[in-house]
């Protein structure tokens, strides 16, 4: 199957919250270029999850505690949808869904298991500097600890089945005894 599954977790206190509008857009997006979308939600007003499924999304509610739980917890129902190609994104970066096609190209040829999007100079310029900073200082601990030269900073990441598994499995608090958050960057440092 070529269409992409979008995989997103959310948490929103109530639906005035902006980052749920930009949310809502991302799936609409995402809907209109026919890609699925999946997210676990953990919100606890249940009309931010039926706005979600109103606009296409599949949405499941939250059952695990803490950031690197939920996520695991998407992965694996991501991995019950049929496709081979996937995309962990944050829930507000809505204009990334018009670029999934690119970003997915390698996944879909076979050129690669893992693929990191970058952000180009503008759009690192639209940033905040000392995130710009702190975010740079990252990427390059990143690079020096697996000679690799990704923005892993910029946060989504496309993967395809094949790499399920690293992703459902990371947790990053029994490998390396840090703070099981992020997973998607652990899981791409361990792929």
């Amino acid at each position: 199957m070529n269409k992409a599954t979008l995989l997103t977790t959310t948490f929103y206190r109530n639906a005035s919250d902006i980052r749920f509008h930009l949310a809502c857009q991302m799936v609409g997006n995402a809907m209109a270029m026919g890609h699925w979308v999946v997210i676990v939600d953990g919100s606890p007003d249940p009309e931010i999850r039926k706005a979600f499924e109103k606009i296409g999304a599949c949405v499941y509610k939250q059952v695990s505690s803490g950031m690197g739980a939920s996520r695991r917890e998407l992965f694996k129902i991501g991995a019950r949808f049929d496709s081979d190609l996937f995309v962990w994104l944050e829930p507000e970066k809505v204009d990334l869904v018009r670029w999934i096609s690119i970003i997915v190209s390698r996944l879909r040829n076979g050129e690669s298991e893992v693929v990191i999007p970058e952000r180009t100079e503008v759009g690192w310029n639209s940033y905040p500097a000392p995130q710009v900073k702190s975010e740079k200082m990252a990427n390059d601990v990143f690079r020096d600890m697996t000679g690799n030269s990704l923005d892993v900073m910029f946060g989504p990441v496309a993967f395809h089945r094949k790499a399920m598994s690293i992703f459902i499995e990371c947790n990053p608090k029994e490998r390396f005894d840090v703070p099981d958050e992020y997973i998607q960057q652990t899981a791409v440092m361990i792929a």
